[in-house]
Order: structure tokens, then sequence, then C-alpha cells
């Protein structure tokens, strides 16, 4: 059976041909650029996190500080029940909320390389 008689219609690509030859040293060459690239982009994503400080303001506030401000690195809020919130890149080094002071709340810094939690 051709694929003719399956009613298929195909349209042939055509291959392109290569224009320059490479050489291994070339190659070898291309290859260790793009390693140094690499390299240094893994070196500039692992910046470590901010010390995380969290105590009280008032009676129903909850203060949230970073040693340093680092927009790569995020916080979130979470009950035991559900998140609170979105995640928050730190932009400024001191955040205020509203807390009860009897709901168990944990806080989590993160970015790409690192973890930490607090448990209030």
């Amino acid at each position: 059976m051709s694929s003719n008689e399956l009613n298929i219609n195909q349209k042939l690509v055509s291959i392109p041909t290569r224009n320059q030859e490479f050489t291994s040293t070339q190659a070898l060459t291309s290859y260790s650029e793009q390693m140094d690239v690499a390299a240094f982009s893994v070196f500039n994503e692992a910046e470590e996190l901010p010390e995380m400080y969290v105590y009280a303001t008032g009676v129903d506030k909850l203060n949230i500080e970073f040693s340093n401000i680092n927009s790569s690195a995020k916080f979130k809020l979470k009950t035991s029940d559900s998140v609170i919130g979105e995640p928050v890149s730190i932009t400024k080094k001191a955040y205020t909320i509203k807390y009860d002071y009897k709901t168990p709340i944990t806080i989590t810094l993160y970015n790409t390389s690192y973890s930490s939690k607090k448990r209030n």
C-alpha cells in the first residue's frame, strides 16, 4: 500500500547544506566558550539568602526584616492549612503583616539554590 492510497499528501522539505566544515579544534573552542558562559551564569544564580529576623511590632502585627535586599530571593507565608498570598520578592528590608499570634505560621525564604524556614 502506498501513501497515495491512504490519501496522505506529503510535501518534501529540502535539507539545508552546511556552510562551514568544523575541525575538532573549532568544535572544542566553541564548546569551551559555551561552558564559560554556563559556569558564569550558575555562579551568579547561587547567591546566598539574606538573614531573616521576625519580631512583634504591635498587638496584631509582625515584622519580617532582612539583612539585605535581594530581588532574586523570595519569601512566602504558610499556615498549617494554606499558603497566605503569593510569594514576595525581597525588594525592601522590612515587611509588616497582620498576625493574630494564635495561628502557627511558617515563613519560607528561598531562591534557586537555597531555602530557609522560620516558625512562629
